[in-house]
């Protein structure tokens, strides 16, 4: 049964029937209070998961979702931007995602600003986490200018983080194409940057999800599911009960407990409903030996900026084309 207890940690689940997206989310954003989030009028933030650049179902978050996202909040405020940084590694600009997930169109419709985060102005930063500073650029419009941000990620698994949901979404404000150089502090990088935004609101978008090896291959699982959560980690919990893997072991939300920024167990969620009856699957990570090769350079910062920042870097690019075939390239941000 759901857990009847009250506590800070609202999360809500549920199928969305008959591709009623707009009933389905406005019940979990009633569950979660957003009235008392949202003010009237408040500058809100939407960050999506562009992970590809064109919309990949179980990749990428859903347009529709965006936009009706947007239309849903209209009834608080009419001031909103939703921005994404340019591809890990310089993949592809940010632009380019907008393109391909008919953003322009979305926004230019509802009078939405839509920026491409590494194109703003940013400043240094450190954040304090397990004693220990994290420093990075971010933008300073998200550290200055927005009231509330909402994180709208994709229910996927990840090779280097085994979960790639509401916290690990914040990865991609870093607005540096280079940002995997931080990669050997990444589960301490996710919960800094969740530290430093105060993400208000998580919308896991479960219409997809993905298994196997994510961020950006692996099956894609029709699931037709929305959790929204006024916690991100708490959401991340459900997330990670939804896919069949116990929250404990995902470090970046262990870290996030210590840095009480998370819930300490499940049990500590108000949640609407039982989510046992929404697991139907068991997620697993899997790996190619590129996925191996790479998570285990994460480990090192100078293997990392050899391997990605440095005059071997072409040649390893071209290699691994040949490897993947040109239309495939894998980046991890």
């Amino acid at each position: 049964m759901a857990n009847q207890t009250t506590t800070k940690y609202r999360t809500f689940i549920s199928r969305i029937e008959n591709n009623h997206i707009e009933e389905t989310l406005l019940y979990g954003l009633q569950w979660i209070k957003w009235d008392e989030i949202i003010g009237f009028n408040s500058h809100v933030f939407i960050k999506p998961n562009f992970t590809w650049p064109k919309y990949k179902p179980g990749v990428t978050t859903t347009p529709k979702l965006i936009e009706t996202l947007i239309k849903v909040l209209k009834v608080r405020t009419h001031n909103f931007t939703i921005g994404e940084s340019n591809g890990g590694v310089n993949t592809w600009t940010a632009e380019k995602a907008f393109t391909g997930h008919g953003l322009y169109e979305i926004c230019k419709a509802n009078d939405v600003n839509l920026v491409n985060l590494s194109s703003l102005k940013s400043e240094y930063v450190e954040i304090e986490v397990d004693s220990k500073p994290f420093g990075v650029e971010l933008p300073s419009m998200l550290l200055h200018d927005i009231d509330v941000f909402i994180t709208l990620p994709v229910l996927k698994t990840h090779v280097f983080t085994k979960v790639s949901l509401g916290m690990k979404n914040q990865w991609g404000c870093i607005p540096d194409a280079m940002r995997l150089l931080h990669h050997p502090n990444l589960d301490r990088g996710i919960v800094a940057l969740n530290k430093a935004l105060k993400t208000r609101i998580s919308i896991i978008d479960a219409i997809y999800g993905l298994d196997g090896c994510g961020p950006m291959y692996g099956e894609p699982v029709k699931m037709d599911l929305l959790i929204v959560s006024n916690n991100v980690a708490a959401g991340d919990f459900i997330g990670c009960k939804l896919m069949g893997i116990q929250p404990e072991t995902i470090k970046h939300l262990r870290i996030a407990q210590k840095e009480n920024l998370a819930p300490e167990n499940i049990q500590g969620i108000d949640v609407n409903v039982d989510v046992n009856q929404f697991v139907s699957r068991q997620f697993k990570v899997t790996r190619t030996p590129l996925s191996w090769a790479a998570l285990l350079a994460s480990k090192s910062y100078p293997l990392t900026k050899l391997i990605y920042d440095s005059p071997l870097t072409p040649a390893k690019n071209f290699v691994m084309g040949l490897i993947r075939g040109n239309s495939q390239t894998q980046s991890y941000s």
